[in-house]
């Protein structure tokens, strides 16, 4: 759990900076120090996990149910709401 402030702090510093590879990195640390403490569901691994078979970075947004999302660029942004919509 006090990895989550950390992250956190990373991230900002990363956007301060432009650093949007930094900050998407900091958004999947996040979510793997999330599942490495708390059980989560396979409906919430499986929504993390769409936008990582494209390349973008993802993590949940709250106690689950939806996730934040973090493409490189407007075209995968199109991808990865087509498969969003596929998967239901």
């Amino acid at each position: 759990m006090e990895r989550f402030p950390e992250i956190a702090q990373r991230a900002l510093r990363c956007l301060e900076r432009r650093d949007l590879d930094g900050f998407r990195s900091c958004v999947d640390e996040n979510f793997d120090t999330r599942a490495g403490v708390f059980d989560l569901t396979p409906r919430d691994r499986g929504l993390v996990a769409i936008a990582r078979a494209q390349g973008a970075a993802a993590k949940l947004c709250g106690s689950g149910g939806a996730v934040i999302g973090v493409p490189n660029d407007t075209a995968q942004l199109r991808v990865l709401e087509a498969d969003y919509r596929n998967s239901g």
